[in-house]
């Protein structure tokens, strides 16, 4: 159909241009090692040896190494096209990523009604498809999963698919470490149902939320099986000051770190951040304003409002600031 073949020339067109522009830095083939950078080499490591979790033995400090701290399922389907194709960990984790980076922006086409190939279609999917960070997309990285796993969710959301959106939300809880924020979005998607629909949606609710429940608890004894700590991601993230951070108070912080750096790789992360921080303010404007406009369904409203608490939810690196 036409939805085929717009996603089609999108996602081709934005391969290419990518592997172009990686082959004038010195990448030979799209499947050189230019993809499996800092943390692909993590999730490379779950998918050849498993998760691990370790004492790093710094002196006077003691801190839990290991890849534990990284979520399983994308390195998980990583192996399995491995042994299905018999081809390089890396070449497998690239599949598995285009293959959802495909799915992503065809879910993003059908929640937005893009049916032709036409100039207004290409230039809203090139939208999704060069937003900030999304060299993420066509790197050994979960992004692109992670990303289609959301947009799945909202569409079968809209919907009213309950209990298919709450498997998506436990695919998610596995995905990324940030995935499982998605419990804050439901629980205010339930809190939307209650103010404004002055109903308790409790079979809603368990629909939506028991599968993420679960899907945690099978990664926690999972991570107790294999490591001894049920709580083997969050030991390792501690080493990398990841928690919960309210934004605002490190725009300053961030700011000076720009300035300072405005020149090298660090810098331009943080120009990356500020960028999308201006998204942010404009979506949760435009999300408000919807809300008392009466635009959309208003639980859906607060559903979006839940996302976005994900970027307040900042895990702070301190790769970043070094």
């Amino acid at each position: 159909n036409n939805r085929f073949w717009l996603v089609a020339l999108v996602f081709l067109t934005s391969k290419a241009l990518v592997y172009f522009i990686m082959h004038l830095y010195g990448c030979e083939t799209i499947w050189s090692n230019c993809f499996a950078h800092w943390d692909s080499g993590l999730y490379i490591s779950i998918a050849q040896e498993g998760r691990t979790l370790f004492d790093c033995n710094y002196p006077n400090n003691p801190q839990w190494c290991g890849n534990a701290g990284w979520s399983p399922l994308y390195p998980l389907l990583m192996r399995v096209i491995q042994e299905l194709t018999q081809t390089k960990i890396e070449v497998a984790g690239g599949i598995v990523a285009a293959f959802f980076y495909f799915l992503f922006l065809y879910y993003m086409a059908m929640l937005m009604e893009l049916e032709k190939v036409n100039s207004n279609s290409l230039a809203t999917l090139y939208a999704c498809a060069f937003f900030p960070g999304f060299i993420y997309l066509h790197a050994v990285f979960p992004l692109s999963l992670c990303l289609f796993l959301l947009a799945a969710f909202i569409y079968y959301l809209k919907r009213k698919e309950f209990l298919l959106c709450g498997f998506l939300a436990m695919l998610l809880t596995w995905s990324y470490a940030s995935g499982q924020f998605i419990l804050i979005a439901i629980f205010l998607y339930l809190l939307g149902i209650l103010i404004y629909e002055k109903k308790i949606a409790w079979k809603i609710g368990l629909k939506l939320i028991l599968p993420s429940i679960l899907g945690l608890m099978i990664l926690y004894f999972y991570d107790f099986w294999v490591t001894g700590h049920w709580n083997a991601m969050y030991l390792v993230q501690q080493k990398y000051n990841h928690g919960i951070y309210n934004t605002f108070n490190m725009i300053i912080d961030r700011f000076g770190i720009l300035w300072s750096n405005i020149d090298n790789h660090t810098g331009i992360i943080q120009l990356q951040i500020f960028f999308v921080l201006i998204l942010v303010f404009w979506f949760v404007a435009t999300t408000i304003r919807a809300l008392y406009n009466n635009k959309m369904y208003k639980p859906e409203l607060c559903f979006y409002l839940g996302i976005i608490m994900a970027f307040w939810i900042d895990r702070k690196s301190t790769r970043l600031n070094s």
